[in-house]
């Protein structure tokens, strides 16, 4: 359960922060502020995704590259 909380706490941080960060850049793109999402509130669900399948990913392989890594030096 702990876990399936940090990818829900980790999905609406990367949803936040892309928003944040594509507002600026349409910002700076357009000169006027312009809403990036199509949902109620600061959210862009893509950011979410790609935050947790990159987090999902690294936790994936985290041990055996260290193990490798460990190997080599």
């Amino acid at each position: 359960m702990v876990i399936f909380l940090d990818i829900v706490f980790l999905f609406f941080i990367g949803c936040t922060f892309g928003w944040i960060l594509e507002l600026f850049y349409r910002r700076l793109a357009h000169g006027y502020w312009v809403n990036p999402g199509f949902l109620v509130g600061p959210y862009l669900p893509i950011y979410g995704f790609g935050l947790c399948t990159l987090t999902v990913i690294y936790l994936t392989f985290y041990d055996n590259i260290c193990n490798n890594l460990k190997h080599v030096l």
